[in-house]
């Protein structure tokens, strides 16, 4: 499955890997700002964590308030990392921050590891039906790991590399919503090339920055072209052009009588709720279990996220 439905093969989506703290600097604040939010991929230490951090509990429940389709970053260690590890880190996003859909990362491409790929694939699917696999390579595999997820990123590299890289014939026989070029140290003056790239060599999803490898990770913060890079996006769907707006907690209105999940009494469902809700998360406080079971859950989440911004 996709994510979303697209028109035509030229019509694309931004896939933003999100490996800036949310703390550290404007990344995850602006592209949730931007409407219609792109894909982001949630790393929380390579999916690694023995425990939620609530900090990226805030921000996943603000990315998906705003609209927007996120996955959950796995290391799989070129295969070489045990399946019931791999599927325990799986089972932490959703447990601790309802993501379903799964980025394996460090994917090998040896044929000799495709069972291994299948094997996830089917974990992710059948425990939670209706999910996305995407897996990252970052180069083109055999064409017989197109059966171990949904979506392959078939290029991760830098925009010099990018402009020269031959592309095998059986890319063409799939839809382009099965595949992701990523290229960063693309400059000002490049983006364009590499997104028209993209287009012609059927990636219908797409990720393009300035920021560079030198200090080891190109995603600490979004290409200074994000705005024009949207543009160009939607102009290609038929869409309005997105636009990005500051993502501060909707000012406090007071109304009579209390709401549900209006958790500081301020008069409206925003952030400081989500953040008393997420301090009390496994607790019995009265305060935040909304729904009265007596512990404070992903089932009060929902209730406080359904009566967002009211």
């Amino acid at each position: 499955m996709k994510l979303m439905t697209r028109a035509s093969s030229l019509c694309q989506q931004l896939v933003v890997p999100e490996y800036e703290y949310p703390t550290s600097g404007p990344m995850w604040s602006d592209s949730i700002g931007t409407h219609p939010p792109p894909i982001m991929i949630l790393d929380v230490d390579s999916g690694n964590s023995t425990a939620p951090d609530s900090t990226y509990q805030a921000t996943v429940a603000q990315a998906k308030a705003a609209g927007a389709e996120i996955l959950g970053y796995v290391d799989t260690s070129y295969a070489s990392k045990a399946t019931a590890t791999v599927e325990t880190d799986a089972t932490n996003y959703k447990t601790w921050y309802g993501v379903t859909n799964i980025f394996f990362d460090n994917v090998s491409s040896d044929i000799s590891t495709l069972s291994y790929y299948q094997t996830l694939d089917n974990y992710v699917h059948t425990t939670n039906p209706g999910s996305l696999v995407m897996l990252n390579p970052g180069d083109f595999p055999p064409e017989q790991f197109m059966t171990a997820g949904d979506v392959l990123m078939v290029f991760e590299n830098s925009y010099a590399n990018y402009v020269n890289a031959q592309i095998p014939s059986w890319v063409y026989n799939y839809p382009s919503t099965r595949f992701v070029n990523t290229i960063y140290a693309a400059s000002a003056s490049q983006w364009q090339n590499a997104l028209s790239l993209s287009q012609s060599r059927n990636a219908g999803d797409v990720y393009i920055t300035d920021d560079t490898d030198d200090a080891g990770n190109p995603y600490d913060s979004l290409p200074s072209y994000w705005s024009s890079l949207n543009a160009a996006i939607a102009s290609a769907c038929g869409g309005p052009t997105p636009t990005l707006t500051p993502t501060l907690a909707p000012t406090p209105t007071p109304t009579p009588g209390p709401k549900t999940g209006d958790i500081n009494g301020d008069g409206s469902i925003n952030i400081f709720d989500l953040s008393i809700l997420l301090s009390h998360w496994a607790t019995s406080n009265a305060t935040s279990d909304l729904n009265h079971d007596g512990t404070v859950n992903i089932y009060d989440l929902s209730i406080l996220l359904s009566h967002w911004g009211t």
